[in-house]
């Protein structure tokens, strides 16, 4: 709960100014609530004995300032809608930038275990909860307590102390049995929210592999399997709702017998004239109106409680952990000739399961390595850790003898240009998604890395050429065009270290012998990782680094670890002989 507070104060700091005049706001609002049914009374009490036209000089004064508040009530709300909307979309900007700089705080592993719809799910709820909480806050608890305060002081001094003290103490056990109420609501919003973005994370997905749904003929299964997420949001919003109606049952009786209570003791005080015709209307219409204030208060204290619960459980869900990796304070990666030690690193997914234990190796500036094994051997996790996307439980990883662990990861992030095998393009223009690469590049040399890329055959045929959107993870685009693309703003970053993982997959034979050409002189001066399952793509490699299990158990050339007879022996003959070779 503290933590939610604090991450929204943080945001709120700049914008107090406008939250106290709007404060300010509603404490005359809370004047005006008693105010004008004080001016009543006053002309109650004035008119009572009088007729004729002394009416008139008796009502003159109280009269004229009940029109005049009741005009100035419409200029002042109109000056409190302005302030609102000159600060809170701006806030609501806020707290989705810093929602989104916490998200990409998290480790790599976060992004595998949650949805990237749920988490933007999360985040929308939390901005729109958010501006509720201030909302709620202001215009509502804060000015119905104010409310509260000053229609209690005036029925003091204006009717009897002990019909103010009567309300005090009825307003105070009202609210604390509130409170103990809406703890329930507050417990199941949480969880409720937990299962509606469940609830939507699977809806996504289910769009997201529409393709498969369809090729698989899952259409009813499917909608089956939604409708088992969905009926299970619905219980427990159900459950919610109930929860919120016994609580409103419950608090409406209890005020009912409030009004009750006053309205014979009124009568009683009349009776035996203790009150003014006056006083009996400042009091009753000062009590009606209290009365809705708490009854509000109620709604209130469960609306702010549930959209409290609902920051709670998003800020949980974004707010970052402790990172292993430095902050922006620490010093930037220099590199300048590319080389890459492994020192006893040991790494594993699970504490008790290492896939690297005690690796050990070099790789010397400019040199081409490949990376060779079956699936699950290490290869992807090996560049990686490289890339600093997991903390090593222990070890070191050195470009040109700097430990990435120790320097800002944003430019350790920066020195290395990936291609990964499943290009990520973003939905936008082709244009922008190379320009990824290097944001300050000229469109000159843009288009220079799409040709480089052999990207510029295919960008040119589209209607919009290079202003052409690629749609939702590019899928607009066939899947060799994401490829070329992607390498083309890899080539465009034009850094010192290069990692492939596969880029050649999905290309045709001849687009990958051009390409392939072109790579060839450009990465002469770099030292290149290079992933592939087609082994004579990584012929012309320096050495070949063969995993298995999280061991590198072979190393050599192409030719040296044809001799060996090795791992790397039986790959090669294996894909020989299917290409009839």
């Amino acid at each position: 709960m503290t933590k939610s507070y604090k991450f929204i104060l943080d945001v709120l700091k700049p914008y107090w100014l406008h939250l106290f005049f709007l404060g300010f706001i509603e404490l005359f609002w809370a004047i005006d609530l008693s105010l004008r049914p004080y001016l009543v009374k006053v002309m109650l009490d004035r008119l009572e004995g009088y007729t004729g036209e002394i009416i008139y000089s008796l009502l003159l004064y109280p009269a004229a300032a009940y029109i005049a508040f009741s005009i100035g009530n419409a200029f002042i709300f109109r000056l409190s809608d302005f302030i609102y909307l000159k600060a809170i979309p701006i806030f609501r900007n806020q707290l989705i930038l810093k929602s989104l700089t916490k998200i990409h705080q998290h480790p790599y592993s976060y992004f595998q275990k949650h949805f990237g719809g749920a988490i933007a799910t999360r985040i929308g709820e939390m901005v729109d909860s958010a501006e509720t909480l201030i909302s709620v806050f202001i215009y509502r608890l804060l000015a119905h307590s104010l409310a509260f305060i000053i229609a209690c002081y005036t029925i003091g001094r204006a009717v009897h102390a002990h019909l103010a003290f009567i309300l005090i103490i009825y307003a105070t056990i009202f609210v604390y049995i509130s409170y103990l109420l809406s703890r329930k609501p507050y417990r199941l919003s949480k969880n409720y929210l937990e299962r509606y973005a469940l609830l939507m994370g699977k809806l996504i997905d289910s769009i997201n592999n529409s393709l498969s749904v369809i090729l698989f003929g899952r259409r009813k299964y499917e909608r089956a399997y939604i409708a088992k997420q969905a009926r299970l949001e619905a219980e427990m919003s159900q459950e919610l709702q109930w929860a919120v109606l016994v609580n409103q049952a419950l608090t409406s009786l209890f005020l009912a017998f409030l009004i009750a209570s006053v309205l014979v003791y009124l009568i009683y005080l009349r009776r035996w004239g203790l009150v003014t015709v006056g006083d009996f209307s400042l009091t009753l219409t000062l009590s009606l109106a209290l009365v809705k204030n708490l009854q509000d208060i109620v709604s209130d204290f469960l609306k702010f409680s549930q959209h409290l619960g609902k920051c709670a459980l998003a800020i949980e869900f974004i707010d970052a952990p402790p990172m292993v990796h430095k902050s922006l304070n620490a010093p930037k990666l220099n590199v300048k000739e590319g080389k890459i030690e492994f020192h006893e690193v040991y790494f594993g997914y699970e504490p008790n399961k290492l896939l690297f234990d005690n690796l050990s190796l070099v790789i010397k500036p400019q040199q081409k390595i490949g990376l060779v094994g079956y699936s699950g051997s290490g290869k992807t996790t090996f560049v990686n850790l490289i890339m600093g996307i997991f903390p090593l439980y222990s070890g070191k990883i050195l470009i040109d003898g700097q430990d990435i662990s120790e320097v800002n990861q944003d430019s350790l992030h920066q020195a290395i240009s990936f291609i990964p095998q499943e290009p990520l393009l973003f939905n936008r223009s082709i244009l922008e998604n190379i320009a990824y690469g290097n944001l300050p590049a000229s469109e000159e040399d843009i288009l220079n890395a799409a040709k480089q890329a052999y990207a510029d055959e295919f960008i040119e045929r589209l209607p919009d050429k290079y202003h052409t959107i690629v749609g939702e993870r590019g899928m607009k685009l066939s899947g060799g065009q994401r490829q070329r693309i992607a390498i083309a703003r890899a080539l465009l970053k034009n850094t010192r270290i290069f990692i492939f993982d596969e880029i050649s997959s999905v290309l045709d034979p001849l687009t990958e012998s051009y390409l392939q050409k072109s790579l060839d002189k450009i990465i002469q001066q770099k030292t290149v990782i290079t992933i592939a399952h087609r082994l004579s793509t990584l012929m012309r490699m320096d050495s070949l680094l063969v995993f298995d299990k999280g061991k590198i158990v072979e190393q050599g050339t192409h030719s040296e670890l044809l001799l060996k007879g090795g791992i790397y022996s039986q790959l090669w003959k294996t894909q020989a002989s299917a290409f009839g070779v």
